[in-house]
């Protein structure tokens, strides 16, 4: 640890330094590989006892590195090389939770429920049941427990009496044609222990991940005589999760189904640095290059069928899973050209050090959720938005169904039979036109862009003075010149006066900068004093101001918030609809309900 001099800032925190190896006047190379399989580990101990196969871990990374003289004593050169191929597979419950699904008894159209004798109580491993539970039958199976039976005449208690959805139907129709295909698609559960035991299951399994992508560097370096010498150094990366994004709870649900996102990432790194040796006492260092980071999280568009997805997540009673989601991508590219110069002045006691830093940022964003909020249709079936009507349902009370059990009996009813309850869709702005885009045009969602730009002009002066053999001092200042962030398309909208409690009615007018204060007065003064009373102990103390500029991430997530960027519509079958927005038809799934909602 070291304290912080003036040469370092743009924000508080870590100061990182990194090298890369050059080549040398011999020639020198490695080769490696790291395996790690399956076959080698150990299962966990809760996988077992949960009967769930050891996860599947083959992790392979290799690769070589290469140096030498391209001319000897003056140009070297200096590359590596690493691949990767990394298969893993982790227990759903780890990233997802257990996904649930309807038992088959369900999806046939009987639901169960237990009806409980409150003078009797059912007691099962010291627990007593008033209501649908795991404890009621084996974990494994979904067959009884001993001591549970099915009811065999409408009084009798601390039974499982059956409710026949599709004979209660008013229109007889069974199961819906749509919703029906989707969960006879669906794996047989083979967990009892989630869910209620009777009409709802889970399923355990260790959904797969693959990471992927090489890593690239090549160097050059260049003596032109012992007082200048030149490098260029190209970096290069990519890593990729495919088959699921286990970190972001985006694994695949099921097997068989496409996962509910990847990740894709590429980084580019150029840097071309000049050192000259003016003098014996003075050397001046300048740096010109590039970073850029591309990050595209793919959400639904991992699904080859997007954007043809119906918009059911998070419509589905009793917390029954979907293995697809209908949110398009999240994607941003971060390029920064960076220029700096720094020049070093040795006089006595004293190294005096001054130079520049320039960074242009350029972030592009480009996603389906601006502001947190996802402009993807969602269709929901929540019984407590929609009650089925016309199913004579169990009674509540003695003798009868228990009220969770009701709901979720009515859940259930919308679910499999296709009743929908509210269409709900968010749609994106077009501010300078006023007006509204549509949610897609052919096969491309209509997706939400900035472009964010920032300028950032930083200084710096510092001395470092051995006033002792054993006393060192650092002082000096930055000056950080870090402009407001300002919107390539010229798309920022800001409120026309200052949000202050007494500001009344706002309006979001037009300009060119999110914010108008540029900070150009942002001096930094640095002090550092260093001690060495013994050979073995050192003493440092340092004192220091930093200015941590509002990063373009920041800026993003404010510029989707902009009121009137985006307008809900929400339409309730047989019920409230949003002002301007389209009413939805009184009909079933498989009968052609819609699954998006025109533009207002």
């Amino acid at each position: 640890t070291n304290n912080a001099t003036p040469e370092e800032g743009r924000n508080s925190g870590a100061s990182v330094s990194v090298a890369t190896r050059s080549g040398t006047n011999d020639f020198h190379g490695t080769a490696f590989e790291f395996l790690r399989n399956t076959a080698l580990n150990a299962n966990e101990f809760f996988a077992n006892a949960q009967g769930t196969p050891k996860p599947e871990i083959k992790l392979h990374q290799f690769g070589f590195e290469a140096g030498g003289p391209i001319r000897k004593n003056r140009t070297f050169f200096f590359g590596s090389w690493q691949g990767q191929n990394n298969k893993f597979a982790q227990p759903i419950d780890q990233t997802f939770g257990i996904p649930r699904l309807y038992t088959p008894t369900a999806l046939s159209g009987i639901l169960r429920y237990f009806v409980a004798d409150p003078r009797n109580p059912l007691v099962l491993n010291g627990q007593t049941i008033t209501r649908n539970s795991p404890l009621l039958v084996d974990p494994a199976t979904g067959a009884f427990r001993p001591g549970v039976r099915n009811c065999t005449s409408p009084t009798d208690l601390n039974c499982v009496a059956s409710f026949n959805m599709f004979a209660n139907d008013p229109q007889r129709r069974g199961a819906d044609s749509k919703i029906g295909a989707l969960f006879n698609s669906y794996p047989k559960p083979n967990s009892y222990a989630t869910g209620d035991g009777l009409n709802t299951a889970g399923y355990i399994w260790n959904p797969p991940t693959r990471n992927e992508g090489p890593n690239y560097m090549g160097r050059v370096d260049h003596n032109f005589n012992t007082d200048n010498n030149l490098f260029v150094r190209w970096l290069q990366a990519d890593q990729n999760t495919r088959e699921g994004d286990p970190l972001n709870a985006r694994p695949q649900v099921f097997p068989g189904f496409p996962p509910l996102g990847e990740v894709f990432r590429a980084t580019k790194n150029l840097a071309v640095s000049y050192r000259r040796v003016i003098s014996p006492r003075v050397v001046n260092e300048f740096t010109a290059g590039f970073a850029r980071f591309v990050f595209l999280f793919t959400q639904g568009e991992a699904n080859p069928a997007f954007p043809d997805v119906p918009p059911y997540q998070n419509g589905f009673n009793n917390t029954i899973s979907l293995p697809y989601i209908n949110t398009p991508r999240t994607f941003r590219a971060v390029t920064t050209p960076q220029i700096l110069d720094n020049l070093s002045i040795v006089s006595g006691a004293h190294v005096f050090r001054l130079g520049a830093n320039v960074r242009l940022y350029q972030h592009n964003d480009q996603r389906g959720q601006p502001g947190g909020t996802n402009v993807t249709p969602s269709l929901s079936f929540m019984s407590n938005i929609r009650t089925p009507v016309g199913f004579n349902t169990p009674a509540l009370g003695a003798g009868g169904i228990d009220a969770t059990d009701s709901n979720n009996l009515n859940g259930a009813i919308n679910d499999i039979l296709g009743i929908p309850a509210r269409l709900s869709q968010v749609f994106l702005g077009h501010l300078s036109a006023d007006a509204f885009l549509p949610f897609r045009s052919g096969n491309s969602v209509t997706l939400w862009n900035q472009g964010h730009r920032l300028k950032q002009y930083n200084l710096y002066f510092q001395d470092e003075w051995r006033v002792r053999q054993n006393v060192a001092l650092n002082y000096g200042v930055r000056w950080e010149i870090n402009l407001a962030p300002s919107e390539s398309h010229g798309r920022v909208y800001v409120p026309d006066k200052p949000i202050n409690g007494t500001q009344g009615l706002v309006t979001f007018r037009k300009t060119d900068r999110w914010y108008e204060r540029n900070n150009v007065g942002a001096l930094a003064p640095r002090l550092g004093i260093t001690w060495s009373p013994t050979s073995k102990l050192v003493i440092r103390s340092g004192y220091g101001i930093a200015f941590d500029p509002i990063s373009s991430f920041q800026v993003t997530a404010v510029s989707g918030k902009v009121p009137g960027l985006t307008f809900s519509c929400s339409s309730t079958v047989g019920g409230a609809t949003t002002p301007g927005c389209a009413a939805v038809p009184d009909i079933r799934i498989g009968d052609g309900f819609p699954l998006e909602l025109p533009t207002p």
